[in-house]
């Protein structure tokens, strides 16, 4: 089960009579922050945006309102520093498809592509073709050749192709 599907059917569940879902599991593959975004008595933790956040926020803490029990302090933590993919009205739930990591790398910037096979590092400059986080996969042009490569972001001003 995907998490986007674990958040939904638990909003789902919050919606529906406690008695209709008392003894509904929680999917086992589900990941930490979807595990701790059901409490102890399987109640949906809720986290709202305390004011309106556009796209492209990284989420602090007072940007946030959360509930009092370590579950939800928890599901705060997971949260804090990452993006906002569209704008969240105040008072809204915070969906995990509102939210992604940071970017690193933006459109159209100019950055260091390297390329090492053993011994041997190459390295030029490229233009980024779409946004991506560290650690993602973006397309990157060649400057120098006009060719056009898939590369790994490593930080805000290098790639690594293989």
């Amino acid at each position: 089960m995907k998490p986007s599907t674990t958040i939904v059917l638990l909003l789902a569940m919050m919606l529906t009579p406690s008695s209709a879902y008392a003894e509904a599991p929680i999917a086992p593959e589900a990941n930490a922050l979807n595990e701790n975004l059901t409490t102890s008595n399987d109640a949906p933790v809720i986290i709202k945006a305390r004011r309106h956040l556009r796209a492209g926020t990284i989420l602090r803490r007072i940007d946030i309102i959360i509930g009092d029990s370590e579950t939800a302090q928890a599901a705060a933590r997971d949260i804090i520093g990452m993006e906002v993919k569209r704008t969240i009205y105040a008072d809204k739930t915070i969906m995990p498809e509102d939210i992604s990591p940071p970017t690193a790398i933006k459109r159209n910037a100019i950055v260091t592509i390297e390329f090492k096979k053993g011994p041997l590092l190459i390295t030029t400059e490229a233009r980024v073709l779409e946004p991506g986080s560290v650690g993602e996969t973006v397309r990157v042009m060649n400057l120098s050749s006009k060719v056009i490569l898939t590369a790994i972001v490593v930080s805000s001003s290098k790639v690594r192709t293989r």
